[in-house]
Parts: C-alpha cells; structure tokens; sequence
C-alpha cells in the first residue's frame, strides 16, 4: 500500500513517471529536520518528574548560581527542616546548607567531609561542602508537608503528585516535544 502511495506521489510531483530523486531527498531531509527540531534537547530547565513514569510535573528555565529549597516537618521531633539547593556549573544539584530546630533521628550530627554546624538561638544551621548530588529523589509524605521554593514560588509537592509518590529533581536539557506537551496539559 505504501509502495503504491509513494508510486503515485512520485507520478504526481515527476513529469513524465521519471524517477526524481531529488524530491525524495528533499523529502527525507525535511522529516529528518523536523525530526530533530522536536526530538532533539534544545533547553536546559528545572524538572520535577514523577519518578516512576517521568511525567514532568514542574519546569522552569534554570542557570548555574540558582538556588532552591525543600521544606518538611521532622517525622519524629515534629519540627520543621530545611534543605537548600545550588544549581552547580555543570548543572548538578548540589546541596549547600539544612536548618532545622534541634537534633533528631535522620539529622546530622556528625561530618567526614568538612562540613560545619552553625548554632544560633531559634535554629541549627548545617553547611556542607559542596555536596554534590546530581538528581535529587524525594518520596512525598503523607504527613510531612514537603514543599519546594523557587524563584518566590512556594509548592506543595503532594499538589504535583500523590503522597507517597517519588519525584526527581534535576537540570537536563529537554526537547521540544517535552516542552510542548507539558505546556498543553499545563496551561
């Protein structure tokens, strides 16, 4: 059936049934350019994806020196935590500082790689040292309210998926049938 429509197509667009290689090839190079154009990474942006069916919940444009934070409440001493983000020049995810209220189960207390706890009156300030973490999985609790802020948006993230779900944080680049499809279910 495709033999006969591209037979035909060939009689319709060459004079006389000649063979006229020339539109194929223009043909070909425009579904391979177009090809390109939509699957090819074209941007680099801040992605939030569900981690089981990469569906892009969240996408803003990113640079290196951006900087983000994901706040929770402690599942044990019911206090907030804050974890703050750097985007690096290579665009990995590299974690900077916590801040949280008191010790607890899952907070640190200890460093082997030189970072420094900072005590102030209300808070315990932890700077790492360049903590590099590349993508960043987070299971969303049910309970412990994590949100993401960037850029001066505050979002919850059980807004973006369901509570006990994973997402990842990163910096990639994308193409543009990602874009377009998020900007359509997005609006």
């Amino acid at each position: 059936m495709l033999k006969i429509k591209f037979g035909l197509l060939t009689k319709i667009l060459c004079r006389n049934g000649k063979t006229c290689s020339g539109i194929i090839l223009c043909c070909a190079l425009v579904i391979i350019s177009c090809t390109l154009f939509f699957f090819a990474p074209f941007s680099r942006k801040f992605i939030i994806l569900n981690y089981n069916t990469n569906k892009i919940l969240y996408l803003s444009d990113v640079k290196s020196g951006d900087r983000f934070s994901i706040t929770y409440i402690h599942s044990v001493n019911k206090s907030p935590i804050e974890d703050l983000f750097i985007i690096d020049d290579e665009y990995n995810i590299v974690l900077s500082k916590s801040i949280f209220k008191s010790f607890g189960a899952g907070v640190p207390s200890t460093f082997d790689d030189g970072g420094r706890f900072e005590f102030f009156d209300d808070r315990i300030e932890v700077s790492y040292n360049n903590r590099v973490i590349g993508k960043l999985i987070l299971r969303i609790g049910t309970i412990a309210d994590h949100r993401f802020m960037m850029d001066g948006k505050n979002i919850k993230l059980n807004e973006l998926s369901e509570p006990q779900s994973c997402v990842c944080f990163l910096a990639d680049r994308i193409t543009l049938f990602q874009w377009l499809r998020w900007k359509v279910s997005n609006p």
